[in-house]
Formats: C-alpha cells, sequence, structure tokens
C-alpha cells in the first residue's frame, strides 16, 4: 500500500515554537487527517460509528475495509465488500451482503442481504449455511468425494476417498452404502448387531460371520406362498440364454388346505418336482396320487444304427437307430420288494409265441462273465457273475441299449499340472490318455466334479482344457462316449422262460419216448 500523505512526526516539526508554518502545512496536516465529509466516516451524535462503502452503482463491489498485515504489502490479506461478485471479473455480478473476502474479489464469508443465509465459498447460499467444498466437525467428514462434484459423500476424517466413504449420492438419485476395502458393514438397532455385510461379498443376518452369499441364523426365510412369478424362490431367467427358461422353488395350496411344495423349471409344464402333504413325490406332475413316488416323462437316449428295435408296428432292425425313453437312470443299485411292469394286451400288438428251439439256441451262445469293476470307489471290488452287454449285443442285439455316459478308460491321477495364468490348464499323465480334441473328459479335482472339452493334444500323455482355476492335482476319470451300453435283464428274463419251456418240452418228449420204451421192454420180456 502506498501511503503519501505525511507522518505525525513530520507534521509536528511544521508547528515547533519560533516557526511559521506555510499553507502547505496546514494543507498537508488537513490532508492527513479523517474528513467526516469526504471520507465515508460518520459519528453523528446519540448513533455508532458509520462507515459507508466505496464506489458507486451497480457494478461496483462496495468494499468497505481493507485489513492488511503490513502497509508495506502490496495488496490487503481481507477486504470487507458490501456487493461481492460470485466472478470477480463479471461486473454484473454482484450480490448485496456482508462479505470478507480476499484482494482478488473472491468471497470467503458472505451473509445474504436479503435472506440472512450463510455462504461459505459462495456468495449465493440457497440455505441458512451453504459451504462450497468439504465440511469436517470433529471426525465427521461431508465432501463431494474423489468421485467428482457430481457426488455428496459422507465419512470419517480419514476415510475421505473414493474406496473409504459411508455414503454416496449422485445427483440423479442414485445413492450408495460403502465400508472401506478389507471392511464389513454392519446394521444395528439399539445398538446391536442385526445385519453385516463382510468385504466378500457374503451377508449374514444374526450372524457377524456368515460364510455363504446369505447366511440366516436365529430365524427362517419366508417368501410368499403362491403359485405365480411373483411367490417363492426365483431363479434368474434364461440363465442359458435362449428365451422362456425359468426355475422357482413355490408353496401353494392346490386345493383347499391341500399343500404342495414344488420345484419347477419351464418352458415346459411336466417339468416340475412336487411334495404334498401325505408325502408323495412328483417328477413331471404336481398331482402324485398313484404312490409315493410318481414319475411323468422321459429322457431320449438314441440307438446306434445295426441295433434291433421295436417300433409300433414291425421288430426289426435300425438302419438309422431308434429311441428309448427312459423314466429312471441310476448309477447304483435299487432296492424294491417287487418290480410290476406294463404288460396288459391292450396295449400291445401280439405278433405270435417266440421260438422257444431259437431262443434256446440263443441262451446256449450267451456267455456268464466273472468280473470286477473298474471303478472300485463307487462301484466297490466284489466280483460279479452276469454278462457282458457287447458279447450279448452280437448273439442278442435287442436286449442291448446304447446311451451317453463317462467311462473309467482313464482313471488316473495327474502327474503334472500346468496353467497358463489365463484360462487353460495343461493336464499331463503317467500313461496314455486316448483323448481326442473335442472329447469330453471327466475331472475330480477335491470334492468337485468337473466335465470339460479337450482342447487340444500335444502328446499321448498330455492335453489341455479350459479352467478357470488351477488345482494342485486332479484325477482324470475318463471320456464321454455315445455308446455306452446298458443289458435289458428282462428281455433275458424272458429268453431264459422261453428257452427252459423248450427244455420242458424236450423233456416231456424224452419222458414219453422212455415211457413207450420201457413198455416196449417189458412187453418182451413177458413174451
Amino acid at each position: 500500500m502506498n501511503i503519501t500523505t505525511k507522518n505525525r512526526t513530520a507534521l509536528k516539526a511544521y508547528f515547533v515554537k519560533n516557526n511559521i508554518p506555510t499553507e502547505s502545512n496546514f494543507a498537508e496536516l488537513i490532508d492527513g487527517m479523517l474528513n467526516l465529509a469526504e471520507d465515508g466516516l460518520a459519528k453523528p451524535a446519540g448513533s455508532p460509528l458509520s462507515i459507508e462503502a466505496s464506489g458507486d452503482g451497480d457494478t461496483s463491489q462496495k468494499k468497505v475495509l481493507n485489513f492488511y498485515g503490513k502497509f508495506g504489502d502490496p495488496d490487503p490479506d481481507w477486504v470487507l465488500s458490501l456487493k461481492p461478485r460470485s466472478d470477480p471479473d463479471v461486473a454484473t455480478s454482484g450480490k448485496a451482503g456482508f462479505s470478507i473476502g480476499n484482494s482478488a474479489g473472491h468471497s470467503r464469508l458472505f451473509i445474504d442481504k436479503t435472506s440472512g443465509n450463510v455462504g461459505i465459498g459462495t456468495v449465493s447460499p440457497g440455505v441458512k449455511l451453504e459451504v462450497n467444498g468439504d465440511i469436517r466437525s470433529g471426525n465427521a467428514l461431508i465432501s463431494d468425494n474423489p468421485h467428482g462434484v457430481a457426488h455428496a459423500a459422507f465419512s470419517h476424517k480419514d476415510q475421505g476417498t473414493s474406496t473409504g466413504y459411508a455414503l454416496l449420492q449422485h445427483e440423479s438419485g442414485d445413492t450408495y452404502l460403502n465400508a472401506a476395502t478389507g471392511k464389513y458393514m454392519t446394521f444395528r438397532t439399539g445398538n446391536v448387531d442385526k445385519m453385516r455385510l463382510l468385504s466378500n461379498g457374503n451377508f449374514g443376518i444374526g450372524t457377524n460371520a456368515p460364510v455363504a452369499k446369505l447366511q440366516v441364523v436365529g430365524g427362517a426365510i419366508m417368501p410368499s406362498a403362491g403359485n405365480n412369478s411373483t411367490s417363492g424362490i426365483m431363479f434368474p431367467e434364461n440363465a442359458g440364454g435362449g428365451s422362456g427358461d425359468k426355475g422357482w422353488i413355490r408353496y401353494y395350496a392346490r386345493s383347499g388346505e391341500e399343500m404342495t411344495l414344488e420345484l419347477g423349471i419351464a418352458n415346459d409344464t411336466t417339468d416340475h418336482i412336487a411334495l404334498v402333504p401325505s408325502g408323495n413325490v412328483g417328477i413331471g406332475t404336481n398331482n402324485p396320487t398313484k404312490a409315493k413316488l410318481v414319475i411323468n416323462g422321459s429322457a431320449h437316449n438314441t440307438f446306434p444304427s445295426g441295433y434291433y428295435y421295436m417300433s409300433r408296428t414291425t421288430c426289426k432292425s435300425g438302419s438309422t437307430g431308434t429311441q428309448r425313453n427312459y423314466s429312471i437312470w441310476a448309477s447304483n443299485w435299487i432296492a424294491c420288494q417287487e418290480f410290476n411292469a406294463y404288460s396288459d394286451a391292450r396295449i400291445k400288438n401280439v405278433m405270435g409265441t417266440s421260438d422257444g428251439a431259437r431262443d434256446l439256441d440263443t441262451v446256449n451262445r450267451l456267455q456268464v462273465t466273472d468280473y470286477t469293476y473298474i471303478d472300485v470307489v463307487q462301484n466297490g471290488d466284489q466280483p460279479h457273475k452276469k454278462l457282458i452287454a457287447q458279447e450279448v449285443r452280437s448273439i442278442y442285439p435287442s436286449a442291448v441299449h446304447a446311451s451317453a455316459d463317462f467311462v473309467p478308460n482313464i482313471y488316473t491321477m495327474s502327474a503334472a499340472i500346468a496353467h497358463d495364468g489365463d484360462k487353460t490348464l495343461a493336464i499331463t499323465l503317467k500313461k496314455d490318455h486316448g483323448l481326442a480334441i473335442g472329447d469330453t473328459v471327466r475331472l475330480m479335482d477335491g470334492e468337485e466334479i468337473r466335465d470339460l472339452e479337450v482342447l487340444d493334444v500335444p502328446h499321448g500323455k498330455r492335453f489341455m482344457v479350459e479352467s478357470d482355476t488351477a488345482p494342485e492335482k486332479v484325477f482324470v476319470y475318463g471320456s464321454l462316449v455315445d455308446d455306452f451300453l446298458t443289458i435289458d435283464y428282462d428281455a433275458i428274463a424272458m429268453l431264459n422262460v422261453s428257452a427252459t419251456q423248450e427244455l420242458a418240452r424236450r423233456c416231456a418228449d424224452q419222458e414219453a419216448r422212455i415211457e413207450k420204451l420201457e413198455g416196449e421192454v417189458a412187453w418182451l420180456k413177458k413174451t
């Protein structure tokens, strides 16, 4: 600040004893004093000291006081004004009120003349207190967060980061609850934990240590009852692509108080599993009344060409294959008291009695074989005495059926495993695997069974599959084949009945001949 008036020491020198002040001396004395009429400062009797702002017209900032640390500074530290500007460079952006700002014209604290609203960092406060910037009270921090000015965030003062905030809202209304990286989020009532969300995404109700995506302790999950898409538990639609696919678990009244618990999928109305209060279970039907387990429907397995099969009009060899419709397919034993097969004549086209002599010849050619299973874990190591499907197929093909299944044709632990860090797993064995590109191989990793496509076969003891994980070792079970053979032992049994009847007829013929011969011998002895 440049001060041109004389200081007190210089003025006093004009008025010492025996010295006559000049006109200019008196002018400097007058200029060195405040003038109530011209300098904007007044103290009327009975009124407080009054100060008039400098500047005229609508464009003036109406500055009242400048505050200096020292007058030697080029600019004041603070400026008190009565019409600060929202933009110091725009003369028409002034706002009437009380403002303390810097020398550049930026208001730091403002009180609106009309509303009394207080602004910090703004001359347009829309509420009683508006702060243009972050606010901290003790440990509490309110800020626009590093997410940008379109957001508002609340957090602890030490967590005001893009990942550490507690509450975040976008100007559009989108709202986010958040916990810092590696921390949990807890919901309380009465200062007691009720629900907790861990950093791994597990959510616990009634527990602070959930071990699943949702774990409920001390209560039940209670979806609404009803047989519609807004009841029960619904799974994501079209999870495998396509359209119209749905899955659900529902509990509903079928008739009156008769309730059904249903596990269903769509888009086929028979693709359901239902449990009713009687204990009956229905698969493919939600009204299982005929037995404890009622299965409605089947899955298709196609026979390769060359198999004998029975169609609606004939029994012949198939050139293009046919299908068997299975309702139950079991990998292990089935125990029951009695098995009843459909055999009513009214559902059959009877073609005549079987040729017993030919059936006996067929039975004589069947080879009963002693064997054990390769998969001893699934089937045990005890010996069995039964038939081999491949041998039966060459003799009695109509009793053999083919389908797709896995066979233990590799059945060994991996010797080495390498993962490329992306999605390719290379598995090396101690023996040849016999796989080709495009085959499906079954791998066992701990408790998990995975059926994967073979992507590449570098050599006979090494193959590659797609895998997101890199296990230390895997057990290679075997490959998927489309000609897995099963035997219809009912057909073998009926073949045996026909052959036994043929033997019985032959025995009867022999007994008749023996009886005749014995009679003739007895007659000869008498004569």
